[in-house]
């Protein structure tokens, strides 16, 4: 069975929730919104971090390089950011920041 990418997400949101994170929301890119910016951005509740996670089907897909330097640019400034295929792959961001 091959699922979609929103699927993906809501299992990550879900998973994410169920671990505490109180503040998770799915990001919809729109002619106001800088570009790149991750699909899903949360708070880990244990530190106040930032989460961002970019979702990508598992094997396939690549980061542009917007996505790329958000992600980075995240990174640089103390959250937690990166790629995600699934919910394990966020909760490591989780358990990183």
């Amino acid at each position: 069975m091959n699922l979609l990418e929103r699927e993906i997400v809501k299992q990550i949101i879900c998973t994410l929730k169920a671990e505490g994170v109180g503040w998770c929301v799915k990001i919809h890119g729109g002619p106001y919104q800088a570009s790149g910016i991750p699909d899903i951005l949360a708070i880990a509740p244990a530190t106040g971090r930032l989460i961002g996670i970019e979702v990508k089907l598992p094997g396939a897909g690549r980061l542009t390089e917007l996505q790329a330097a958000q992600i980075r640019k995240i990174n640089e400034a103390g959250g937690v950011a990166g790629v995600a295929h699934g919910p394990d792959d966020a909760l490591r961001y989780l358990r990183l920041a």
